[in-house]
């Protein structure tokens, strides 16, 4: 079968345009279809025999995925809204205090300051999330103070599906600090062999390179170890965090797990699913690309079988 061209789909709409356009075909190939076999068919996308009638038209009319994902009776609702607007002076105090700060404070020292700057103004001040992600948003384009070269693992804000329930991937990615090029990325395991040759590549000569010690612990070559200054994990985090901001390209990663929203609730609409793994890497396969070429930089190295994909 042809793949299908989920190009103007909604990532988390996948399954469910896979599912209508499945239904239509089966629904095509019969050769004298009748009003029940509508039925049927409709029945199976739980929809009227009109919707599905209108689906069908689309389909034979576009072939077109991301129409069908615009018809029927679920035209992909919009994700909803958080229930607290933020006060727009508070928001212009949080942007203030993070430009005079700078994006690369810690955040309890932003925090501190924006909730005295909204005391005096009289507006409740953001909460730390949000508080957080606009500091990451800020950091993107950004001076991170970071040098040599950073490897680390971080989550990726996309919900797959697993043997064990909803997860997120966890990606682990050798990082240069100068313009932010992503030199080598895996979804784990990864082949450190591969990594130390793209890495030793890439790197400006005497460049320092730092990887998170419980990465450096899974890997017992001494060749590979020598001039790796091994850092906590959250420090490595932290300083990609620096570097990159809050996502790469449109991928959105996570930071701090502890605090991250469940997988579960990144599912927020009727027609939501979790990603495949498949999906998952095509996804941040994508994203990595398109990250690097804006920066003029050679596509990243993926060091790990094609098939892997574990959860964070």
């Amino acid at each position: 079968m042809d793949e299908l061209d989920m190009s103007g789909v909604d990532p988390l709409r996948y399954d469910e345009v896979r599912r209508r356009v499945a239904v239509v075909k089966d629904y095509l190939a019969l050769p004298l279809p009748t009003e029940a076999d509508q039925k049927a068919h409709a029945v199976r996308l739980d929809l009227s025999i009109n919707q599905f009638m209108a689906l069908v038209r689309v389909w034979r009319d576009y072939r077109s995925a991301a129409k069908m994902a615009a018809s029927g009776a679920h035209r992909g609702e919009a994700r909803r809204p958080n229930r607290l607007t933020l006060d727009p002076k508070a928001k212009d105090a949080t942007a203030g205090v993070i430009d005079e700060l700078g994006p690369n404070a810690s955040l309890t020292q932003i925090m501190r300051l924006v909730v005295e700057r909204c005391e005096a103004l009289g507006v409740r001040a953001p909460s730390r999330g949000t508080v957080w992600n606009m500091a990451m948003a800020a950091r993107q384009g950004h001076d991170s103070g970071e040098a040599g070269i950073v490897v680390g693992t971080c989550g990726v804000r996309l919900p797959i599906s697993t043997p064990d329930g909803i997860s997120v991937p966890s990606l682990t990615i050798a990082v240069r600090a100068s313009d932010g090029a992503i030199l080598a990325a895996a979804l784990q395991p990864a082949d450190w062999q591969t990594a130390a040759m793209t890495i030793a590549s890439a790197a400006i000569a005497d460049a320092q390179v730092r990887a998170a010690s419980d990465l450096l612990a899974l890997n017992r070559n001494d060749a590979i170890r020598a001039g790796v200054t091994p850092i906590p994990a959250v420090k490595a985090r932290s300083a990609i965090s620096r570097i990159l901001g809050r996502s790469i390209d449109s991928i959105a990663l996570i930071y701090q797990p502890s605090k991250a929203l469940a997988p579960e609730r990144l599912l927020t609409a009727k027609q939501d699913r979790p990603l495949s793994p498949a999906d998952a890497r095509m996804l941040i396969t994508a994203a990595i690309a398109r990250h690097n070429a804006a920066r003029n930089a050679r596509d990243a190295a993926w060091i790990d079988a094609a098939t892997a994909l574990k959860g964070a």
